[in-house]
């Protein structure tokens, strides 16, 4: 449901459902915003696929420095007129 072509369009990225949430907040006060850990349809899932789910964000908090910073609009790439020019 969330890529794409899904029913809900993508999650996050330049047309996300979330990118107001990470640009408009915490990427446009400057803070570097990292790429989202989903888990989907936990309600609906096994205690074991659920347990997996916590097993890689544990992964991923491990190695929180090496997670995907995700790109947020610059104004070095806007003129005087908030037009872009690169």
């Amino acid at each position: 449901m969330f890529d794409s072509k899904g029913l809900h369009g993508e999650l996050y990225g330049n047309s996300g459902m979330l990118r107001s949430l990470l640009q408009g907040s915490l990427g446009y006060v400057g803070m570097d915003v990292l790429a989202p850990f989903v888990a989907f349809h936990v309600p609906y899932i096994t205690h074991e696929e659920r347990e997996e789910i916590l097993l890689q964000w544990k992964k991923e908090l491990l190695a929180v420095d090496t997670r995907t910073v995700m790109r947020m609009p610059s104004l070095d790439e806007y003129d005087e007129t908030f037009r872009r020019q690169i």
